[in-house]
């Protein structure tokens, strides 16, 4: 493999892992080293990533602990525990977190060890990104961060500086659903307005349908939709905040960006050949930049590229659709 290739390789796998909360991989599925990579990596990126950095430094730690021995059996079982609760950054410091006795005694004596190997890794840790409570109840008494480290996170705190919890841009997925107060009168709403379908008994025309959210913070913002059923064509994408005429097609208006079941995307009338053709049961991803002010599709979990000619969004926009009869999409 050349160069060129291997590097493309390791960006690939790096976007890919820093996706994946730390806490869901088990800790004897991505070794020392691979870690260390994915946080060299990333310690400075401009992409989305994760976990939180309190959880990076726990993982790294386990990870650093398992080089030296694989006795100490308990050292991220509350975190493997809780790996399906949700992440709150006022939430690190938890009592709960301490090793049971047994396994402290077993620290101690490797501790050494465990501090050389992971002295290599704490370079890609910001430990400015970590709450106070954190560094003060659970990381300084390790003793496995060296004093000037801890006193620079410390003085950062000290001067009321604050960093987000999560490196790179904030990846935000949430529930979204349709607003019915927002729609053509052609459109219907069901399943807690999740769905929208398009009234065989109305005009056989597109009318259009927005989100309940807002989306106006920079960040990396995510939603999946089903095409439940297909029609001539059925779109989703992005509107701006004011000017859409929910009762004609949003891609023929200067205020939206929509993607078709035609594999073509539209803005302003203006067509784009994007992907092929999909029809009834796709399902498609919208990945909207408001960082960058890009917006780009994945089909079936296939991501397609961003679209060029769509740059500089508006800096609100909220998630939108078109369709017609017989045409039904489902927000998941």
């Amino acid at each position: 493999m050349s160069g060129s290739a291997e590097n493309n390789l390791i960006k690939l796998l790096t976007e890919h892992v820093a996706l994946i909360p730390l806490d869901k991989i088990k800790s004897d599925e991505l070794s020392f080293q691979a870690l260390q990579c994915l946080l060299s990596k990333t310690s400075d990126t401009n992409e989305p990533f994760a976990t939180p950095e309190y959880m990076v430094f726990r993982h790294a730690v386990i990870q650093a602990t398992k080089c030296v021995s694989e006795d100490i059996k308990n050292m991220g079982k509350n975190n493997e525990d809780n790996e399906n609760d949700d992440y709150n950054e006022n939430d690190d410091y938890n009592e709960n977190d301490d090793y049971d006795e047994n396994d402290q005694l077993k620290y101690e004596e490797i501790k050494p060890s465990v501090m050389e190997i992971f002295s290599s890794i704490l370079p890609y840790i910001d430990l400015n990104r970590i709450d106070t409570n954190t560094l003060i109840n659970i990381i300084e008494p390790l003793e496995i961060v060296p004093d000037n480290i801890l006193l620079e996170a410390y003085r950062f705190k000290a001067q009321n500086k604050t960093l987000p919890p999560l490196r790179g841009i904030p990846l935000y997925k949430w529930n979204l659903c349709w607003d019915p107060r927002v729609r053509g009168l052609n459109l219907t709403l069901r399943d807690n307005n999740k769905i929208v379908e398009s009234s065989h008994t109305g005009q056989n025309i597109h009318h259009s349908v927005r989100a309940n959210k807002l989306i106006s913070e920079e960040g990396i913002y995510e939603w999946d939709v089903i095409i439940e059923e297909t029609c001539t064509y059925a779109w989703i994408g992005v509107c701006a905040e004011r000017g859409l005429d929910y009762s004609s097609f949003a891609g023929q208006q200067s205020c939206a960006w929509v993607l078709g079941s035609s594999g073509k995307c539209y803005h302003n009338s203006i067509g784009l050949e994007y992907t092929k053709e999909f029809g009834s049961g796709t399902k498609v991803t919208v990945h909207l930049n408001m960082t960058r002010k890009t917006i780009a599709f994945s089909i079936n979990g296939v991501k397609h590229p961003e679209i060029t000619a769509w740059l500089n969004l508006p800096s609100k926009l909220y998630p939108v659709a078109s369709l017609r009869p017989p045409g039904r999409i489902r927000l998941i």
